[in-house]
């Protein structure tokens, strides 16, 4: 869980290196979106080259909650979703008044997928080092042997 706008690519792949993917699972990227500011939000113009924070937390989320829906007119409604879906296809769209969303929506919904990552934006391969950090749960190789903790959920 992150506060605000911040950027999800970092925090993920921090759970995902040695010696946190030992030990942890990261679950899924939920990115919740404030209908009342989401537009003006993923509008916003980066300073300095930067990335919008709200495009690449959209990018990146499993699942997106669209919040404050009962704040909007459905033209507005209908205006955030066709942006979201533009940024995201796939993430399920969980429609929310007061962030009261189903938990199973959410939890334990083992959606994220660090291959997915580089899927959306190739080029954090050349931003990070590669470590030999992935889930060896359907590994059928004998010859790959490592030690591994029991993992814990992130969610």
């Amino acid at each position: 869980e992150t506060t605000g706008l911040a950027d999800p690519v970092p925090v993920a792949f921090t759970f995902n290196q040695l010696p946190l993917s030992e030990i942890y699972r990261m679950d899924g990227i939920v990115t919740l979106v404030d209908s009342m500011n989401a537009m003006r939000h993923i509008r916003e113009k980066p300073k300095n080259g930067t990335v919008n924070i709200a495009v690449q937390q959209i990018a990146f989320a499993d699942r997106i909650v669209l919040n404050k829906l009962d704040l909007v007119n459905s033209t507005s409604k209908a205006e955030i979703i066709k942006e979201i879906r533009s940024i995201n296809r796939f993430a399920p769209i969980i429609e929310t008044n007061n962030s009261v969303a189903p938990l199973k929506e959410i939890l334990g919904i083992s959606a994220f997928s660090i291959e997915k990552a580089f899927e959306i934006d190739p080029s954090l391969m050349n931003e990070t080092e590669h470590h030999h950090d992935h889930d060896h749960s359907n590994c059928t190789d004998d010859s790959h042997h490592h030690h591994h903790t029991s993992k814990h959920d992130l969610s």
